[in-house]
């Protein structure tokens, strides 16, 4: 059985090419899961005692809401399963079970659909932390509230150990959610 090359891509990409597409295709998925019942409900709920129109607030508690209930799960060795990370998947494991299971690109996927449920542009950012001809090896989300001239960016990341600082990227790649 072949897998569908829009759920499933080549894991750690070297090229910006390959990062673009796999980018692309998250974007996609977002785009494509938004609009589902299960991802507006579940942003509104988040957001709901939060001041209407806080934007970074609101992204802030989506970040946090997202954080509590993710369990990081690397994928298999070299692929990216897409479809295993898409927003509508895990907020359905969140309901049934409490918490999901997946990778940087579930998390920013699920992060990013909430956002984008609520008007909160997101960006993408895959990164490498090596050498120029190391992989891309992580990807997040940065929420961009328009409500403070979209200059203080919520970077979504919640994957990242909190007693862990962020590390220097050799490279860095942005892409529109």
């Amino acid at each position: 059985m072949t897998a569908s090359p829009q759920l499933v891509v080549v894991k750690g990409p070297r090229t910006r090419v390959q990062a673009k597409d796999t980018l692309a295709e998250m974007r996609n998925l977002v785009r494509a899961q938004v609009i589902a019942p299960i991802v507006w409900e579940t942003a509104r709920r988040i957001i709901a005692k939060v001041t209407p129109r806080a934007e970074s607030e609101q992204a802030q508690t989506i970040r946090a809401w997202c954080a509590t209930r993710w369990r990081f799960v690397n994928d298999p060795r070299w692929y990216q399963n897409l479809a295993g990370n898409a927003p509508i998947y895990c907020l359905e494991k969140i309901r049934d079970q409490g918490y999901a299971q997946g990778n940087c690109a579930g998390a920013a996927m699920l992060s990013a659909a909430l956002c984008e449920a609520v008007h909160i542009a997101c960006r993408f950012i895959a990164v490498a932390f090596k050498a120029t001809d190391e992989p891309y090896s992580h990807v997040f989300a940065v929420a961009y509230p328009k409500t403070t001239g979209g200059r203080a960016a919520v970077e979504m990341d919640f994957t990242r150990p909190p007693d862990v600082r962020r590390a220097q990227f050799s490279r860095r790649l942005v892409a529109n959610a």
